[in-house]
């Protein structure tokens, strides 16, 4: 299932890496519009960024994307002050350790 406010998000986040900051404020505020709360004032690609990362963090409070949005944009440590990188990935299951010998187990582990 694909959620609209995700894919707007997910233009968002992109457009404004890429430095189109209307166009990412306008999905931004595509998303805000539709939960009826004021629009975003952010003006920096910085601020933008961090606008999105709290939209991402209200619209999908409990479906478990936060862990995984603060360590792909690797602010995991910034903001859960988990600072040992290592902890940031999962280890392999044994099963696909053994299935693939090319397989490296991730570090820590």
């Amino acid at each position: 299932m694909l959620r609209l406010a995700e894919q707007y998000l997910i233009r968002a986040e992109a457009r404004a890496r890429q430095g189109k900051l209307p166009q990412a404020l306008a999905d931004l505020n595509s998303v805000r519009a539709r939960a009826g709360v004021p629009a975003s004032t952010a003006a920096t690609a910085e601020q933008l960024l961090l606008a999105i990362e709290n939209e991402r963090r209200v619209e999908f409070a409990f479906e478990a994307d936060r862990w995984f949005d603060l360590v792909r944009t690797g602010r995991a440590g910034i903001v859960l002050g988990v600072t040992d990188q290592r902890r940031w990935l999962f280890p392999l299951p044994f099963n696909d350790l053994v299935a693939d010998p090319a397989l490296e187990q991730n570090p820590g582990y």
